[in-house]
């Protein structure tokens, strides 16, 4: 008898959670990255012996990311390059009447545009799709951090007891500074001139305001 109980209490407590990975396309440092978020509801009751469902509704769940200072989001960070199981909020909510996310800081609220649920119709019934993957496209413009090394974004939605750290690590970016271009305005001795300088910094050199510098060395 306490063996069955033993196994009983092991199964609710292993299924009562919810699991979560992340991937960052490029995982190199100064680069506009895609992050993917693979998450899960968990069931009601742990899902054993019990039967309802747990649902992040459409317009109302929240699912909260916190980013590491170091990643750099945009203001104006739009929501159309924001999705829940390929689906984001001009294709399902009505924009101008619904706010499909907050940012705070490093803090993004996303809320769904669809409903996921977990759980099922009867005890023994079969368990609806609980997964779901949020996608935030390089085209949201988020930076990843301009120094190699693990980083930790924090997950959460109503159903998780705790936050759930998600690890992952960035590397060194190769990046090729081009040959710079020089127009000098008027080109004439002993005149003050303008000078235009230009060039490009590569697919991983982004500058950070007020942070990283141009040195420039004259004759």
């Amino acid at each position: 008898m306490y063996r069955v109980a033993y196994f009983l209490l092991s199964f609710f407590v292993i299924t009562n959670i919810s699991i979560a990975q992340i991937i960052v396309e490029p995982d190199q440092t100064r680069n506009f990255a895609k992050y993917t978020i693979d998450g899960t509801i968990p069931e009601p009751g742990g899902g054993f012996f019990w039967s309802g469902f747990n649902t992040i509704s459409a317009g109302q769940g929240e699912i909260e990311l916190i980013f590491p200072e170091e990643v750099l989001i945009p203001e104006d960070l739009n929501s159309y390059n924001i999705t829940i199981r390929g689906t984001n909020s001009f294709d399902e909510l009505n924009t101008a009447t619904i706010n499909e996310f907050t940012l705070d800081g490093n803090v993004l609220t996303i809320i769904s545009p669809i409903d996921i649920s977990a759980g099922r119709d009867a005890w023994n019934a079969p368990q609806v799709d609980n997964s779901f993957q949020i996608v935030i496209s390089e085209q949201a413009g988020l930076i990843s951090p301009s120094e190699p090394g693990s980083y930790t974004i924090s997950y959460n939605h109503e159903f998780i007891g705790s936050a759930i750290n998600l690890s992952y690590t960035i590397v060194s970016a190769t990046s090729t500074i081009s040959n710079a271009s020089v127009s000098v305005s008027p080109s004439v001795e002993f005149m003050n001139s303008q000078y235009t300088i230009g060039f490009s910094v590569g697919a991983g050199g982004f500058l950070r305001a007020n942070e990283d510098e141009i040195l420039l060395q004259f004759p």
